[in-house]
């Protein structure tokens, strides 16, 4: 049992994300608060699914030992930039949330509203959509 690392797909990672901002908009404000960190820490495991599966295609994967260079082609390189320029600054961003990483002192006041969650889950979404058409 547990031998092996838990693999989210994108489709339940987004499904949590989902209710996590709708459960993010109710509550009291200490209450709202947690939720809003839970749902970027969902957040921060989206962007990795995203970037391991979509963007990279497969070629490396979290846990494998081999490159799959056989999918190296298919990356598509022209939507690339694109989709990292909006990805990475919203995992990094993630990343204050996560309960495992320590925040800057200088940032432990500055907290993420349900509002700019909702933002940030939008052009991820949309990233990721515009990387697919590209």
């Amino acid at each position: 049992r547990a031998a092996h690392p838990r693999l989210d797909s994108l489709s339940s990672v987004r499904g949590r994300i989902n209710v996590a901002i709708q459960d993010a908009a109710s509550g009291s404000d200490e209450d709202r608060q947690h939720r809003i960190d839970s749902a970027y820490s969902e957040v921060r495991a989206w962007c990795e699914i995203v970037v391991e599966t979509r963007l990279l295609n497969k070629v490396t994967q979290r846990y494998q030992p081999n490159v799959a260079m056989q999918n190296l082609s298919d990356i598509k390189i022209m939507g690339l930039q694109a989709a990292i320029a909006v990805i990475y600054p919203i995992w990094e961003k993630a990343n204050r949330y996560t309960t495992a990483h320590s925040q800057p002192l200088g940032t432990l006041s500055i907290r993420p509203t349900v509002s700019e969650l909702r933002q940030d889950w939008a052009a991820l979404e949309q990233a990721l959509k515009d990387y697919d058409d590209s």
